[in-house]
Formats: C-alpha cells, structure tokens, sequence
C-alpha cells in the first residue's frame, strides 16, 4: 500500500511540475520558418542579437558597472602610414576582463590613405550579457610634410 501511495505522489509531482513549466514564459523567440503562430508568413522577427546597438548615453545606460563603460578619445594619425582602425584601439579606455571591444563598421567610414575627419564606432560587449552599445571617436588623418629639407 505505501509503494502504490509513493507512485501517485511521484506522478502528482510530475504533473505540476510540467503544467509550471509548459505555462510559465519562455522568453523571446523567433520562428525558424518565417512563419508565425497562425501559420502566415511574416518578415524576420528582430530578436536583440539582430538589433543594432545604440550609442552610449550615460544618463540612460544605468544598468553597467563601473567596469564596463569604455571611453574613447579623438586621435590624430598620419595619412598613408597605415594606420589598422579595426585593430588598433589607441585613446579608447577599457577593461579587458569586464568588456570585448570591436570595430563597428556599419557606421561610419575610415579611409586612412586619405587626409580627413573619420568617424569611427566600436561595439562594446559586456562580458556579464548585457546589452551592447556603441562608443564614437574621431579619426582625424593628416598629410604628413613632403619629406624634404627645407634649407
């Protein structure tokens, strides 16, 4: 008699158990087939990885650490010297450990052969999860003297 009590008990948790979980939210989702519940067809569901990120704003971005904000300054590089904006983060302050910083090349446009004003962007990953953002920084590329003396 007790074993036939352990068993409904046993079933009886299950069941909770599964009726919790098939009711409570599962978060976002997007249909793999394009389609939505009712079956029509529907335009690509913007989930937050396809999102793009925003430019950092320090009165509404509460939610970082102290850690995770990066900071950029405006560089000035020579033009034709081969200057890498994808990799070389020169004037932009991070925490390795707290943050992945990115060329972000949807923005802007860097043509270092070229003398200008460029305005680069950087995505900013916080290690933790939390939303990416972007910073901005000027490039300002200058021609460099002709390489001749002037005596």
């Amino acid at each position: 008699m007790n074993r036939k009590r352990l068993k409904r008990m046993a079933a009886m948790i299950m069941a909770v158990v599964l009726t919790v979980c098939t009711a409570a939210p599962t978060g976002s989702f997007a249909f793999a087939s394009g389609a939505d519940a009712k079956g029509n067809t529907a335009e690509r569901t913007v989930t937050e990885e396809n999102r793009e990120p925003e430019l950092y704003d320090s009165t509404l971005r509460h939610d970082l650490e102290v850690v995770e904000v990066t900071t950029a300054v405006d560089i000035v590089v020579a033009a034709g010297y081969g200057f890498d904006v994808e990799h070389d983060f020169e004037g932009i302050s991070y925490n390795k450990n707290a943050v992945r910083v990115s060329y972000y090349a949807d923005k802007g446009s860097f043509d270092g052969d070229k003398a200008g004003e460029y305005e680069t962007y950087y995505k900013i990953v916080p290690i933790s999860g939390k939303e990416p953002y972007l910073i901005c920084r000027t490039v300002f590329s200058k021609e460099t003297g002709n390489g001749k003396d002037s005596r």
